[in-house]
């Protein structure tokens, strides 16, 4: 008789927890679609959308590990976008508990059921479904990341404050702000007076500052010469920060002037001129490659006029030599070659896709378009505000000197405006272009690969490549979601036992 045990998966987006749609409330129909359908449920995992990632990783693998353990046959759940969002846990699901463990997947909003046994059609619906949950979740990710960069161009930091401030929650407890660390704040100051004066190095300075209380935030461990160096590089402290390669003037108390932080950064390239020298000889495949016996980087030279790659630990593994063997680039470039012949792209994924890109252009040009009103109401605001200053100081209301010095400000502020203005018009049309293009490309990839120069070849994988764990059978890890479509040949090879 067979064992008809399942376990509940629930958990509810941000957007049905504010329609009221609760983790109960997905619970009790889930619940009642597996009586319906006879399974008998052993437990429930309820998952709420607002968990951080690592608790959400860490209930996944509890429960993914329960089927082998207990010889538990059905995983419950309301839709693929509600049990899976990630490759990793796609792919737990799929190689680890459907075809190796044999559990069942039982989709309670339409009663369907895939198994390994289940045709080839079926098995590729789930993949291309775990696909699309991948992609809205990148079209999520995208509209975070669109918040931040508002929030950062409108001059506030959106990360954690640097040592020396603190972020609390502002009055109003909608958003969090950052004030001066007063105790901390006089330590960073002291900090840059004395490396300004030439007779501190970053090891005598950190001890110094140490003996005074001076501690990292994380875990108030006396600061490292790297921390240091850290902390005395960052503009923040005199009015800027760094975003998205754009220097950022922000609105909150500078602890030190500009020129002081200028001092420091030149006793900083005294002290600090023995940097790294960079590599002479230029290797295609050594920014994806990695030991796949001990993990230690893999490194390349040039023996004989050819380009040889090998582990950077070639000493001690565990008491042996670590058992790497060396790899000659073209045996490399042979396995990549191979290897994207994998890839697996016919007119319906593409279709998908590309509607996809399109729902995630949609989204993404509405926030360039409220952008692009905020930054033109900006724009007309400070033409206005010239033209006015210019009659002031026509009717004599307003000093030649402080005309010049207001003008000034607002006609940096106005070139400001018009440059992110420009940005934004050439980021907002290239946006979806790109992402179809890309599709183009990927129908012919190994081809395109194939005909490219080194120089190339490094520049297209760095599109779809994570890395590969170089040993007796290399490890291909690709960029999401690309780790998907390649997983597609894989499921439709396997599912050959079935039909």
């Amino acid at each position: 008789m067979e064992n008809n045990t399942g376990i509940i998966w629930a958990r509810v987006s941000s957007e049905e927890q504010a329609r009221g749609y609760s983790l109960d409330m997905q619970v009790r129909e889930l619940t009642e679609s597996a009586k319906n359908a006879g399974i008998r449920v052993v437990d429930i995992y309820r998952l709420a959308e607002s968990a951080k990632i690592s608790d959400r990783r860490r209930e996944f693998k509890k429960m993914a590990s329960r089927f082998t353990q207990e010889n538990i046959n059905y995983l419950i759940f309301k839709d693929v976008d509600r049990l899976t969002r990630s490759p990793g846990s796609t792919a737990t699901i799929w190689e680890d508990l459907v075809m190796r463990a044999g559990v069942k997947l039982f989709f309670a909003s339409s009663g369907e059921v895939i198994s390994r046994d289940s045709p080839s059609a079926k098995k590729s619906v789930f993949v291309l479904l775990a696909i699309l949950a991948h992609v809205d979740n990148m079209i999520r990710s995208e509209k975070t990341v669109s918040g931040m960069n508002e929030k950062a161009r409108q001059g506030c930091f959106p990360k954690k404050a640097p040592v020396g401030y603190l972020n609390i929650p502002d009055p109003s407890g909608h958003r969090r702000t950052i004030e001066v660390d007063d105790q901390k704040a006089e330590l960073v100051k002291l900090a840059f007076k004395l490396y300004s004066t030439g007779t501190y190095s970053l090891a005598t300075l950190g001890a110094e500052l140490t003996a005074k209380g001076f501690t990292t935030d994380t875990d108030n461990k006396p600061i490292t010469k790297h921390g240091l160096e850290t902390v005395l590089r960052n503009r923040f402290y005199y009015g800027e920060f760094r975003w998205r390669n754009d220097t950022i003037p922000h609105h909150y108390p500078p602890l030190i002037s500009r020129e002081l932080f200028n001092r420091v950064q030149e006793q900083l390239k005294e002290h600090c001129s023995n940097l790294r020298q960079k590599p002479l000889k230029w290797f295609a495949f050594k920014p994806f490659l990695k030991c796949g016996y001990c993990g230690s980087a893999i490194t390349a030279e040039e023996q004989k006029g050819h380009n040889y790659y090998r582990c950077t630990f070639s000493h001690k593994y565990l008491g042996q030599r670590c058992p790497q063997k060396y790899f000659r680039e073209e045996a490399i470039d042979a396995l990549i070659t191979n290897e994207l012949s994998e890839l697996y792209l016919d007119d319906t994924i593409i279709k998908r896709t590309q509607a996809a890109l399109h729902d995630s252009h949609n989204h993404v040009d509405e926030e360039f378009r409220q952008q692009r009103t905020r930054l033109e109401r900006e724009q007309a605001a400070h033409e206005s505000a010239l033209s006015r200053l210019i009659d002031l100081e026509i009717d004599g209301l307003l000093s030649k000197t402080d005309y010049i010095a207001k003008k000034a400000k607002l006609q940096n502020e106005l070139t400001a405006i018009q440059s992110e203005l420009k940005k934004l018009g050439h980021t907002n049309s290239k946006f979806l272009e790109q992402g179809l293009n890309l599709l183009d490309l990927l129908k012919g990839f190994k081809d395109t690969y194939l005909q490219a120069s080194p120089e190339a070849k490094e520049r297209l994988l760095r599109v779809v490549l994570d890395r590969i764990l170089l040993k007796d059978e290399p490890v291909f890890i690709w960029r999401s979601p690309f780790d998907l479509l390649f997983s597609i040949p894989k499921v439709i090879r396997n599912s050959g036992k079935g039909e």
